[in-house]
């Protein structure tokens, strides 16, 4: 557990320290995820002595451009739409 809320969370955010935002929607992305492919019972597959894995991967949402600007975060690839 990270111990800190999702931005926009109203929910889990400690009280006093909501941020007061009109219309501001939950922003949680996960740029990149790599999950071991296994086999039925469990145990990790290989192949050559390599762990299988499935990379998924997506950029951040382009209206993100302006939220990321705001805390000085330019370091993000946005998706081209």
């Amino acid at each position: 557990m990270l111990g800190c809320p999702i931005l926009g969370d109203t929910k889990y955010t400690k009280k006093g320290k909501e941020i007061k935002m009109k219309n501001l929607k939950m922003h949680l992305h996960m740029t990149k995820l790599n999950l071991p492919l296994v086999n039925p019972d469990g145990t990790v597959k290989t192949e050559n002595n390599i762990q299988l894995k499935a990379i998924i991967s997506d950029p951040f949402p382009s209206f993100w451009k302006k939220i990321l600007s705001l805390i000085n975060y330019s370091n993000y690839p946005a998706k081209k739409d």
